[in-house]
């Protein structure tokens, strides 16, 4: 098994649940929050940037001067 480090939450876990977004692992708690996420929920705006963060790097956005956020 290999280990991978959580984008969103950082976690640094032995790589048995989760799933991978464009690349990136999101490890099993952040996967179960971000289902659970309804607009109103507090952590809303932080998953959904996160998501713009992954969208940007794999697009190279930022190095073109356009701004995704």
């Amino acid at each position: 098994m290999s280990k991978c480090v959580c984008f969103f939450c950082g976690s640094d876990l032995v790589v048995e649940q989760g799933i991978y977004f464009r690349g990136y692992y999101i490890c099993s708690n952040c996967e179960d929050k971000i289902c659970h996420l309804t607009v109103d929920s507090l952590n809303y705006e932080f998953y959904r940037n996160g998501f713009k963060r992954i969208w940007c790097l794999l697009e190279n956005c930022s190095a073109s001067g356009n701004s995704c956020f």
